[in-house]
């Protein structure tokens, strides 16, 4: 926030609201702090979803400070096998937002959501 004096009178200039590019980058960022140079192995898969998801909420909370944060993180070994996901919810479209992002290793994919609501 930028605070100017104006006649005696202070104003705050808010800035404005993220992209989903932006965000969808944060949560991007938080998934490669943990998996980056990481093969699958699956009793790491817990302590990386603790990971990513606690570091995606934190990115997105300095941005949203009003809004309820819901995170997903789903990490699937890379092989053959079939993945399908759904997600629904009722809400206000105009204040509410929900994004998706997907990243791949050579090893592993991972689908991250985040569901931002106004409290």
């Amino acid at each position: 926030m930028d605070e100017d004096d104006l006649d005696g009178k202070t104003t705050f200039t808010v800035p404005a609201a993220p992209s989903d590019k932006d965000i969808k980058t944060l949560i991007d960022q938080s998934i490669n702090e943990f998996l980056e140079k990481e093969d699958y192995h699956e009793h790491m898969i817990e302590g990386w979803i603790n990971g990513i998801t606690e570091s995606a909420l934190n990115k997105l909370a300095k941005l949203y400070l009003t809004c309820k944060i819901i995170i997903n993180i789903t990490i699937l070994q890379r092989n053959r096998s079939s993945f399908h996901f759904a997600s629904t919810c009722q809400w206000s479209s105009s204040t509410d937002k929900c994004l998706y992002v997907e990243w791949s290793s050579p090893s592993m994919y991972v689908v991250a959501s985040a569901h931002l609501v106004q409290a």
